[in-house]
């Protein structure tokens, strides 16, 4: 299912970048700025990012699935300054391996396999994907080595 929708296709735009734009479309009203709905999306993810209308960890997921690449990196770095989320931390592995950044996308999902047994039973239980993602991550980057 997740793959058919990425994937999929609606007039020569990813069906995760309309999703990702509408989101930010919808943030954009809440906050009263109803003209950047007509705006290209582009602008607003743009004008969203510059007024802080949401927080750094949608817009890397945003960015990314746009593929703005270089931006989604800054926004998960951003949000890695400040906290140690393991989501963060794989999510910006990915686009550190994409970008033929291996050594540094090894470091940031063995911080996260590291933190695993240290961390409380919820958190644990919150970020057993991430840790799964981060595992698998791991393996492939030594099957490449």
């Amino acid at each position: 299912y997740q793959q058919t929708i990425q994937s999929s296709r609606i007039s020569g735009h990813l069906v995760s970048e309309i999703l990702a734009v509408t989101s930010l479309t919808l943030m954009a009203i809440q906050h009263g700025r109803l003209h950047f709905a007509a705006e290209p999306a582009g602008q607003v993810v743009e004008r969203v990012e510059t007024e802080r209308l949401t927080p750094p960890p949608i817009m890397g997921a945003v960015h990314g699935a746009l593929g703005r690449t270089d931006d989604a990196v800054k926004a998960w770095r951003q949000v890695l300054a400040n906290h140690t989320y393991a989501r963060a931390r794989v999510q910006l592995a990915k686009l550190l391996v994409a970008t033929g950044q291996a050594d540094l996308a090894r470091a940031e999902v063995q911080e996260v396999i590291a933190d695993d047994p240290h961390a409380p039973a919820f958190q644990r239980r919150r970020d057993a994907i991430w840790v799964r993602e981060a595992k698998a991550i791991q393996r492939r980057l030594l099957a490449g080595a």
